[in-house]
């Protein structure tokens, strides 16, 4: 049989295990976790860290029926009205249906009796949404049909809500009580959700907040972290094995210095070089060129929450290096000749910190952690 070429170097998500690198502890916590019967997951971790590719190898594995809502499809939208989720919540459901081809009639006399859920003969659905709250699809009926059907089926369904956090955006709906409700509820039915935007996904969730409709919920926490020296090089030699590229080592050491640990950097740049049949200084850049458009159109869309010039002041002064609250209060108040209150600089820095573009160190000081938003608050397209 011949080499699977691109297993690593694919941007797409992995499907299998086999085409994942490392992660072989968060790989068994979240497949015991699951085997386990845990209501509750939560997969955390930097963007482009795998956390997409993790879920849905393990659930493939586990051969158990799931379903996944991609919560990305909201991320360049301030706000998302109600019918544009249930649009969502729709074909994502038929996509399941589509899928589950041994269970897709049962599913679907489950789910027929559901207020607002139109079966079709064909063994589709099609859901309400308005005009008012009242006349839309009862989110907490399907999920009560499809806890159901999956207890009849001696067997739990998975629901994973991918990129969580944006989910927070659509108007008048309460996810975490949908949540909640299915947590208390519906047992034939396990949760997993992903964030990237860890403070956004913990703001969202408020498991430890007494008024949170989660509030005291158990939960499994699984955290990514970047790769270190070692894999990264390890993931760079292995990729460019499958591809059958021979690569210098000193051109992987540019690789691991320029994109850092972030298996998504290493991967755009693995295809890249794939396109081109080899790996060189010009290579890397038009990697890291696509890679900062990318991250610019990720900050564009967090501005679209937060409309204000300051974040990229901010930013721009963080791409200079480690930096102190008091310098970074100095350099806004410099940019607009005005002084600014404590308050304000401390929410600019937490809701950067809150969507994953600044860290704080140990030292106090804070920092980007991603060398590709670097550069593009460096280049000022950030």
């Amino acid at each position: 049989m011949g080499m699977y070429l691109g297993m690593y170097f694919d941007e797409a998500p992995k499907t299998s295990r086999k085409d994942i690198f490392d992660y072989a502890e968060e790989f068994q916590k979240l497949s015991v976790s699951l085997s386990e019967g845990r209501r509750l997951i939560q997969i955390k971790g930097r963007r482009r860290s795998g956390k997409t590719s993790l879920l849905l190898s393990c659930l493939n594995e586990l051969d158990r029926p799931f379903i996944v809502l991609d919560g990305r499809a909201f991320s360049s939208s301030p706000q998302v009205r109600r019918e544009e989720f249930v649009k969502l919540l729709e074909n994502t459901l038929n996509g399941f249906l589509k899928k589950e081809k041994k269970l897709r009639r049962k599913i679907v006399d489950a789910l027929k009796h559901v207020q607002g859920l139109e079966a079709s003969t064909d063994a589709r659905v099609s859901l309400r949404w308005g005009p008012g709250p009242e006349d839309a699809v009862s989110i907490s009926s399907i999920i009560d049909a499809l806890s159901h059907e999956a207890i009849q089926q001696k067997t739990t369904f998975v629901i994973a809500f991918d990129e969580a956090q944006e989910f927070r955006k659509v108007m008048k709906f309460d996810l975490t009580s949908i949540l909640a409700h299915g947590y208390d509820y519906a047992k034939g039915l396990q949760f997993v959700v992903t964030g990237s935007e860890v403070g956004m996904l913990h703001n969202f969730l408020r498991l430890d907040e007494p008024q949170s409709p989660l509030y005291g919920r158990a939960t499994v926490e699984i955290e990514l972290s970047g790769l270190n020296e070692e894999q990264s090089k390890e993931f760079l030699e292995k990729g460019f094995a499958q591809i059958r590229l021979k690569v210098r080592d000193e051109m992987l050491e540019s690789v691991h210095l320029r994109f850092d640990g972030i298996i998504g950097w290493l991967t755009y740049c693995g295809l890249k070089a794939m396109e081109k049949k080899k790996l060189d200084k010009k290579i890397i850049d038009e990697a890291a060129e696509k890679a900062t458009r990318l991250v610019a159109l990720e900050f564009k869309n967090f501005l679209r929450l937060y409309k204000s010039n300051r974040y990229s002041v901010v930013m721009r002064n963080l791409a200079k290096g480690n930096t102190t609250w008091a310098d970074l209060k100095r350099a806004v108040e410099s940019r607009e000749g005005v002084t600014i209150g404590q308050g304000e600089i401390t929410k600019l820095l937490s809701n950067l910190e809150d969507a994953g573009f600044v860290a704080k160190g140990n030292d106090g000081t804070y920092f980007i952690a991603d060398p590709m938003v670097i550069e593009g608050a460096s280049k000022g397209v950030i």
